[in-house]
């Protein structure tokens, strides 16, 4: 769908998070993020990484080939576990959704006026 608001109604915890965050970064500056991206060669290896990664699952999900989509997900999962930081980022993503959804709580009772 062209529209992120009819994205979010089908979708779980994760897929708005990810979703939130590509909005923010799309909010950002394009000549900072052009910069970073293009400029730095560890950035542009890991990007033709994830992009064969990407069209694995892709060709996998536009197939309807389950087994082929599973193959593909426990790759990337393995390439992405080399990494200390990825294995803890599902605890990680968690922890901000809850973070993040105590400071909206607190920020509505602050915006709620006084009861009588």
């Amino acid at each position: 769908s062209g529209n992120p608001q009819k994205l979010r109604e089908f979708s779980g915890t994760t897929f708005n998070l990810q979703l939130t965050i590509s909005e923010s970064i799309l909010q950002e500056s394009p000549e900072v993020y052009a910069e970073i991206q293009m400029e730095n060669e560890r950035f542009r290896e890991a990007l033709k990484r994830w992009e064969e990664l990407f069209k694995g699952l892709s060709g996998a999900i536009l197939s309807r080939d389950k087994k082929e989509f599973v193959e593909q997900f426990l790759r990337a999962r393995e390439w992405t576990l080399r990494d200390e930081e990825s294995r803890r980022a599902y605890q990680k993503m968690y922890r901000m959704v809850e973070a993040l959804a105590d400071k909206e709580k607190n920020a509505e009772k602050s915006e709620s006026p006084p009861t009588q």
